[in-house]
């Protein structure tokens, strides 16, 4: 995804599907965890960041894998510039991981 936009229609998708039933009757949910962060450079331009992440779904762990930020001050807030994601394993009945193309 590019841009806020696109990142808000597809958390958007996400937070409506927590509550809606699935077909089997399990209610659809998505927690997601990032147990640890590590800062690898800190400037006052900005702030190179690695992290690991899992997540949960009705299927149980749904994927994991890691994100490579950089952050950048904006007024009084430092927002993601750049975010890479590498999903490192889905499960194969996955609601949430990359598309197979992308993995």
């Amino acid at each position: 995804m590019r841009g806020r936009a696109a990142v808000i229609e597809f958390l958007s998708d996400v937070a409506a599907a927590d509550t809606v039933a699935t077909g089997s009757g399990v209610t659809r949910f998505v927690r997601h965890n990032v147990p640890n962060i590590r800062f690898l450079e800190v400037t006052r331009q900005q702030a190179k960041v690695t992290s690991y992440f899992t997540v949960f779904t009705e299927v149980g762990l749904d994927h994991y894998g890691r994100y490579r930020d950089i952050f950048v001050p904006a007024d009084d807030q430092w927002l993601i510039r750049h975010r890479f994601i590498s999903t490192d394993w889905a499960a194969p009945e996955s609601t949430m991981g990359a598309p197979s193309s992308l993995r």
